[in-house]
């Protein structure tokens, strides 16, 4: 009996050690189940040998006391190895703990088919907390730009490395995949990192001179410079110049969009800006999900052309700025009649941004005539009344981010 309950206990303990504990290998789970079955079936083999002795000396204990007849004894004695003898009746009546033991002996090998079939396998999340390390965006790499190799080593322009990757997520219009450190994680970064500073304006006299430049109509301009005014050629700010080298505080990158109906004007104003970021970044089963929880900016980032005392971090921020100047700075406009679309220099219908109103219904409604909207759903998807400086900050936020898809910026 001692034994029997012993290995019953041994049992439950192995069970539960194992419960909601991850399975390793199909041969740790087999041996699992071989002790599990093998204590299952010492217990029944035991505990029913001690039961089935119980009972016969019990048995034989009450002939001694009580009279009985053959028949009666018979049934008392067969009832262990006949399940029929349990039809007597009026034998069990007269010896009910008799009949309580001969009940359990028939019962205890229920637990050699129940018990190993305890423990079984299944497929569950198994949440795991541990340090992994995780990609972290290192802006005092020399990899963002391109540098003269003779003369003063002034800036020549983003590296063709970041120029890749900020026009995939441009032209996709969010943040690229990110490695995870395992397949199913989360993580918070928090970092200093280069952003935009955008702010939407109007100005009327502005208006007047860009939309009156040349002989066509523009729909959508522009330029850096320190200044709200829009110069074609000048030393200190002009459209053909990739970057504001003049600003002291911060490098300036200006947008006008105009609604070719009232000819009123949309502007913008973008700085860029030294930013504290608190991103969380959660992988589940492959899906990535990027959420900024908090934003903070910093101070102004101005940009040299003299690169000699400038810091590789200053040098990093300097060529994202060149990059997405890259992308917006030109203009689109059409000839006189309104009978020829064309894109001088910017690359803003490639973006997100083409998607944004006034400038998406202006190019639908030039190019489909009466019926506005149609080449709009075709080409462009359908127009959205978003803030462009809104806009700017995100698709610049989003390209920041983009740098931890290439572990060269890590």
């Amino acid at each position: 009996m001692a034994i029997g309950t012993a290995s019953a206990i041994a049992q439950h303990v192995v069970f539960r050690h194992y419960d909601y504990q991850a399975v390793r290998s199909s041969t740790e789970q087999k041996w699992i189940g071989r002790v599990g079955t093998g204590l299952a079936f010492l217990c029944k083999t035991l505990l029913a040998t001690a039961c089935n002795t119980a009972y016969v000396q019990y048995l034989w204990m009450l002939a001694r006391v009580r009279p009985a007849s053959v028949s009666s004894l018979d049934a008392m004695y067969d009832v262990l190895s006949n399940a029929l003898s349990f039809s007597q009746l009026a034998v069990w009546t007269k010896r009910p703990f008799l009949l309580l033991i001969a009940i359990i002996s028939w019962l205890l090998p229920l637990a050699a088919l129940v018990t190993p079939s305890a423990l079984s396998v299944m497929n569950i999340p198994h949440i795991t907390h541990k340090m992994l390390p995780v990609p972290q965006l290192d802006f005092n790499a020399p990899i963002y730009a391109d540098l003269y190799v003779q003369g003063t080593g002034g800036f020549q322009g983003p590296n063709i490395l970041l120029s890749r990757l900020f026009m995939s997520s441009a032209t996709a219009g969010q943040i690229l995949s990110i490695p995870p450190p395992s397949q199913n994680s989360s993580y918070i970064l928090d970092f200093h990192g280069p952003g935009l500073s955008c702010k939407d304006m109007e100005n009327p006299t502005l208006a007047k001179e860009v939309v009156s430049y040349g002989q066509e109509s523009v729909y959508y301009k522009s330029w850096v410079g320190p200044s709200v005014a829009y110069e074609k050629n000048t030393s200190r700010a002009s459209a053909d110049s990739e970057l504001d080298y003049v600003s002291g505080d911060s490098s300036k990158l200006w947008l006008a969009v105009f609604n070719m109906t009232t000819f009123e004007p949309r502007f913008t104003k973008c700085a860029l800006t030294n930013i504290s970021y608190s991103v969380s970044f959660t992988f589940e089963a492959g899906e990535q999900s990027v959420n900024v929880l908090r934003v903070h900016e910093l101070n102004g980032v101005p940009t040299r052309s003299d690169t000699s005392d400038m810091t590789q971090a200053h040098l990093a921020y300097q060529s994202m700025m060149a990059m997405i100047n890259k992308l917006m700075v030109g203009g689109i406009s059409n000839t006189p009649g309104g009978s020829l679309i064309y894109s001088d220099g910017t690359l803003i219908q490639a973006t997100n941004l083409g998607q944004l109103n006034p400038l998406c219904s202006n190019l639908a409604t030039n190019v489909n005539g009466d019926t506005p909207g149609k080449m709009t759903d075709q080409f462009f998807g359908a127009c959205q009344n978003t803030s462009l400086a809104a806009a700017m900050e995100t698709l610049f936020q989003n390209m920041t981010l983009s740098l931890l898809n290439n572990e060269y910026f890590w």
